[in-house]
Parts: C-alpha cells; sequence; structure tokens
C-alpha cells in the first residue's frame, strides 16, 4: 500500500486564537502541523522540523533576543526571520501573514516573490495550498471589479480578464452572498482579500454646476465608483499600480485625481489589451 505523506506546515505567530484556529483548518485540510510563537522559537521548530513543506510568519512577534533595532521593538521580526529562513533554508516554501502591511515590508516580500496574506483573508488557506502544490512561488491574485451602470462594459471586462488573461474569476461585489452584512460591511469583508483592482469610470451620470447653463451638462461616474476607487487607493500602495483605472468616451473625473494614467477602453477592451497586460507585467503577473 503507498502511503500519503501529509504536507508539514511550521505557523509562528504570538497570537494564540490565530494560530489554534489555523492549526485546526489546516489539520481538517489534511496538513501536519507544528506551531511556535517567537523568533528562537521558530528557529528551534524550523531546526526539528526541516522537512517541513512551507513556514507561515506572522510579521510582528516578541523579539526574543533579536536586535530591537532589527526587529524594531517586534513589529519586524517575522521579516528578520523571512530573511534568515532563506539564507539558512532556501528551500523552505515561506508565506507571511500580518494584520497590518507597512510599505517597506510588503515591499521586501514582493521582490522577494513571497506572498504575504491579510490576517483573516479567506484566501489564505486556499494561497497556502496552491503555494504548497505548485513547483513556484506565484504572487497570489484575487481581482475585482469596480464598477457603474454599464453592465455590458463590466462583464467585457470580466470576459477578458478571466477567458483572454487566465486569471481567476473576478471578484463583483453584488455577485457576492451578503449573508446578513449590510452593503459597506460586505464591501469591506471581500476587499480584505484583494491584491488587483480594475474600476470602471463610465459616463452614467448627468452633473452640472449649481449656476450652471444647459450646455455646461457633463457626464462623470457614479459615486460609488469614485468611492471605492478612493477606498482602494487607501489600502492598496498607490504607486504599486494596483488599481487600474478604465475609463469609456466622454466625462469628467474629480480634480483630486486628475493626472493619474488611465486606459481608455472606449473601443473596447480587447483593443486596449496590450496596455492591460503591459501593467500586470510590470506587476509581476504572468502575460498569458
Amino acid at each position: 500500500m503507498n502511503m500519503i505523506t501529509k504536507k508539514k506546515i511550521v505557523i509562528v505567530d504570538d497570537d494564540f486564537y490565530f494560530t489554534q484556529t489555523t492549526k485546526e483548518r489546516l489539520v481538517d485540510a489534511g496538513f501536519e502541523v507544528v506551531t511556535a510563537n517567537s523568533v528562537s522559537a521558530a528557529k528551534t521548530a524550523i531546526a526539528g522540523h526541516s522537512d517541513a513543506d512551507a513556514v507561515v510568519l506572522d510579521i510582528m512577534l516578541p523579539p526574543d533576543g533579536e536586535s530591537d533595532l532589527d526587529t524594531q521593538m517586534g513589529y519586524k521580526s517575522g521579516l528578520v526571520l523571512a530573511r534568515w529562513v532563506k539564507q539558512n533554508y532556501p528551500t523552505l516554501k515561506i508565506v507571511g501573514v500580518s494584520g497590518v502591511k507597512s510599505l517597506d515590508v510588503t515591499d521586501w516580500f514582493e521582490q522577494q516573490r513571497i506572498p504575504l496574506f491579510e490576517k483573516g483573508s479567506g484566501e489564505f488557506i486556499e494561497g497556502l495550498n496552491r503555494i504548497l502544490h505548485s513547483s513556484e512561488l506565484p504572487l497570489p491574485i484575487k481581482t475585482f471589479i469596480v464598477h457603474g451602470r454599464d453592465e455590458r462594459t463590466k462583464y467585457e471586462v470580466k470576459n477578458y480578464l478571466q477567458n483572454t488573461l487566465n486569471l481567476p474569476e473576478p471578484v463583483i461585489l453584488h455577485e457576492q452572498p451578503s449573508l446578513g452584512r449590510t452593503i459597506i460591511e460586505k464591501f469591506e469583508d471581500v476587499a480584505r482579500q484583494v491584491d488587483l483592482v480594475f474600476v470602471l469610470i463610465t459616463p452614467d451620470d448627468i452633473a452640472v454646476a449649481d449656476e450652471g447653463l444647459p450646455n455646461d451638462v457633463k457626464r462623470r461616474a457614479r459615486q460609488n465608483v469614485i468611492f471605492e476607487m478612493g477606498y482602494f487607493f487607501g489600502k492598496l500602495p498607490r504607486k504599486k499600480g494596483r488599481v487600474l483605472c478604465l475609463y469609456k468616451g466622454t466625462l469628467e473625473l474629480p480634480t483630486d485625481i486628475q493626472g493619474l494614467i488611465y486606459v481608455d477602453i472606449t473601443e473596447g477592451v480587447d483593443h486596449a489589451g496590450e496596455v492591460i497586460r503591459r501593467e500586470l507585467s510590470a506587476l509581476g503577473y504572468q502575460r498569458s
């Protein structure tokens, strides 16, 4: 009889609740789990289980003998530990988790092509499974489409991302179950799991100044589109290009966001496909 070897995971986190619930979920999914709650305990656990398939590292950990300067009083102990793992166990896959992602920590994980999940993200277990069964460490990617009233363009973009670029099915908010949540609660919960956002700015509403004349009428995007775009610009690093604005037709844009680069999809998403592919390539996503 062939014996199936379980995948072994080392979880390093001083949050007992997160460690326990994550361990239970992984054990239920068929993994063997070892836990540690500090830097020194993690090094001991990893050395004793050098056959592990992956180590899950929290970013904020007790320094536990490490330099306060290097760990910044524990706020970046996980980053110090990740560097130690890469140096001493280069074949051990690393997965980062964090409640708060600082820009320099996020930059380092992206440069090393190591996935960094937000704590509580529903994609964590799925992403870990994907990483363990892959020969590489792909960047985790979950796309979200912000849209207004233009249903045709919304589904054109969704079809392009899913069937032309072969990305996972994009998230569209109204297609997700509400589970008793208000709209803003549902939006916030879904947004926590998002890596890349496509904002569709289409001429859905009519705007005119109080003193404006009839010929001053202008078209603009729906207010929910502008609100969600601003939310994602605040959540995702703007200069990392994780929010791609796609516009259609002639319309007025808020002055606060003028000067950003927009992709013109007036003649169709396929027509702008090369620009979209170039942006994705710059982010490290594989072109199809």
